[in-house]
């Protein structure tokens, strides 16, 4: 599976799935099956690492800008 253009710099596991972020800016979701959960976030740079707070709420990447961001994980019940 190709689900970045170039490196994945980070995966963790998040709720029932999993994230990824990779040099390509994207930061996707994953469903327990390996699908996309969620359309990819663009990030404003390239994260060079991938965390999950334990609820599963929030990530946050790190990069060579020395920021740490946090993102909010939004999910819909089907």
């Amino acid at each position: 599976m190709n689900a970045h253009k170039g490196w994945v710099t980070g995966l963790c596991a998040v709720g029932g799935g999993l994230a990824s972020c990779g040099r390509d800016q994207a930061l996707r979701l994953w469903s327990g099956a390996l699908r996309p959960a969620a359309p990819p976030a663009s990030l404003p740079d390239a994260p060079h690492a991938l965390a999950a707070c334990p609820s599963g709420a929030a990530l946050y990447t790190a990069g060579s800008t020395g920021r740490v961001r946090c993102w909010r994980v939004r999910t819909s019940a089907r």
